[in-house]
């Protein structure tokens, strides 16, 4: 049962993040454009097709409503996963990195507790932004506060290490974590194959029972308090009926062997 929620949700989770993005990109008639670089970028770098479909979205999301074109967010996008799989960053690193990568982003500058998720969690990112400024990590600091890092010189820095991590890209990608990443993908592609026709009856269901539960909401009090009794008993008895089968099996095992040994004292009596 558990397996089979899992490949639920992660149909759910791939079918929702090609909503988002087909959502972002349609106000800008891009939407064939965004899905093939985000589908093309994620195979590049060993994403699955729901995690290059949020990454994406959340780049151009951000960036789009501010005219950059979809070749820069893309070119953003390739420099900020070569940055990551060059350096080593894990997942969960990534994935804390971007979010406040595209927060600054958005904001126009990069600063505070953006700047240092960047530095803990993109080091490859950091060293992107140092050579495109031309100055040390110990001034990165200094200069966020004074609001010069904006969203032009990260985006530039971002391009920097997709051209500069290119040559590496590859040796990274040859790795053992990288080689379990592409088992797990593998895995969740499955997982949405087997449920691409049960998404649709799953969604018609939980409408049911949302309409069910509207109307039960909407019943008077007594009736609802009468109506979750009578669903307690019916679950109660459902729970223990296990228990009350073996509990007549063991009685009346326990009759007959009673009987059997008490055969001869009755003989006797």
């Amino acid at each position: 049962l558990r397996v089979a929620q899992q490949a639920v949700q992660a149909g759910i989770k791939r079918e929702e993040s090609e909503r988002r993005l087909t959502f972002l990109a349609q106000g800008y008639n891009e939407v064939a454009r965004a899905q093939t670089l985000a589908s093309e970028s994620g195979k590049r770098f060993g994403l699955s097709a729901t995690e290059s479909n949020q990454q994406f979205a959340q780049l151009y999301g951000r960036l789009r409503p501010l005219n950059t074109s979809i070749e820069d967010i893309n070119a953003a996008f390739v420099g900020f996963n070569t940055a990551a799989k060059v350096s080593g960053t894990s997942t969960a690193e990534t994935a804390g990195a971007l979010l406040q990568l595209t927060q600054a982003l958005g904001s126009g500058v990069l600063r505070g507790q953006e700047l240092n998720s960047v530095l803990e969690q993109a080091p490859g990112l950091v060293v992107a932004l140092t050579k495109e400024l031309g100055v040390p990590v110990s001034t990165l600091r200094k200069l966020a506060e004074e609001g010069k890092i904006t969203s032009d010189v990260v985006i530039n820095a971002l391009k920097r290490a997709g051209a500069e991590g290119a040559g590496q890209l590859e040796a990274a990608l040859k790795g053992p974590a990288q080689s379990v990443k592409n088992l797990q993908n593998s895995f969740e592609d499955f997982q949405i194959s087997l449920t691409n026709d049960v998404i649709p009856a799953v969604v018609e269901l939980l409408k049911v029972t949302t309409s069910i539960l509207g109307a039960f909401n909407k019943l008077p009090g007594p009736v609802k308090t009468i109506t979750a009794i009578v669903f307690g008993l019916v679950a109660s008895f459902v729970a223990l009926a296990p228990a009350i089968s073996t509990a007549i099996g063991l009685l009346g095992g326990l009759s007959i062997a009673t009987l059997a040994a008490a055969g001869p004292w009755i003989a006797l009596a």
